[in-house]
């Protein structure tokens, strides 16, 4: 219990300063157009390698299957018809 609290704390502190980090960057920084530019990239390729992600595992996964009931025997079929008559 005491692990998981110790690493939401550091999650929750890396994550304020990363936010910190990028805002300077863009407003305070004289690389605010190339900073800006990366994260343009980095968000469209994102988006598009889960595109490329979800079309390779469509491609490269077999095909399920087809399921085919089985067929019941004539014996089967008598068994439950003259179970129906005795009830």
């Amino acid at each position: 219990m005491l692990g998981d609290r110790s690493l939401g704390a550091v999650l929750l502190l890396v994550g304020i300063f990363g936010i910190l980090a990028y805002l300077w960057l863009i407003f305070a920084s004289p690389y605010d157009l190339l900073i800006l530019k990366l994260t343009a990239v980095v968000a469209v390729a994102s988006i598009f390698g889960i595109l490329a992600w979800i079309g390779y595992t469509m491609v490269s996964t077999p095909p399920a299957p087809a399921a085919v009931e089985p067929q019941s025997s004539k014996s089967d079929t008598e068994s439950k018809t003259s179970a129906k008559k005795k009830d």
